[in-house]
This record gives structure tokens, sequence and C-alpha cells, in this order.
């Protein structure tokens, strides 16, 4: 209480949760070209709509870490590598919790956005070749 250390935190470094040898590395999990491809997913999510929570940031890591072979177990990735991840980008990443659905509905219903939203579902079809898979 007088840190104002979080009891989980404390409880996490108890249980052994906490990597102590991490904790003052300065490598990080990915270079900067490549934790800006994740970046750049979490903003495209965000334009089309779709909050992300700080757990499911952690979800597209893992994949990204397992990918390049640096991460081999299905664990998620820790919340030291979120928050020094959020630290690192956090000019381009101010918030990645999702907002209410109503707030949601309203931004996403400019008539800008949704064309720009069918524009970016047509080129997917194209470039995929889907158009043949779509039922009129």
């Amino acid at each position: 209480m007088q840190f104002r250390v979080p009891v989980q935190t404390l409880r996490d470094r108890i249980k052994g949760r906490i990597d102590t040898a991490n904790l003052k590395n300065e490598v990080t999990l990915f270079s900067s070209e490549e934790e800006l491809s994740l970046v750049e997913h979490v903003e495209v999510l965000a334009q089309l709509g779709y909050g992300i929570t700080y757990n499911k940031l952690k979800e597209p890591g893992k994949e990204l870490a397992q990918d390049f072979g640096r991460k081999t177990h299905s664990k998620p990735l820790s919340n030291c590598w979120l928050y020094g991840f959020l630290q690192r980008w956090k000019q381009r990443i101010s918030s990645v919790k999702q907002s209410s659905l109503e707030t949601n509905r309203a931004k996403s219903s400019t008539p800008e956005i949704v064309q720009h939203y069918f524009d970016s579902l047509r080129k997917v079809i194209t470039d995929n070749g889907l158009s043949n898979n779509i039922k009129k």
C-alpha cells in the first residue's frame, strides 16, 4: 500500500507469473517495422468500427510472434509486452479499448464511412477473386 503496487501485481509476482529476467530487458519482441504492421492492423479495425480490447490485442501479437518463430508456446503475450507496446506507439494508438455500442454506431453511420466500408469490401472481393462465390 505504501508504494501503491496493485495486489494483483504482487500476487502474480509471488506465483511466478512474471518473469523477472525480462522486466528490465531493453530488447523488444518485434522490430519497429513488425510492430508497425500490428499498429496498422489496429488502425484498420478502428476505421471499420471495430474496437479492440487489450486482451484481444495480445492475440494478433501472439500469432505474429509464432509466425516469426519467436514464441513456440500458445500462451498469450504478457501485460508487460502489451504496456510496452502501447507506450512505444502512444502517438498512434491512444486507446484500444472498445467504446460503447451506441458511440460506434453513431461514428459508423455517416455516408462517407459506409461508402468507404463498401469500397474496401469490393476491393477485397475483387483482389481475392471472390465475386463468383457471392450469390445474388
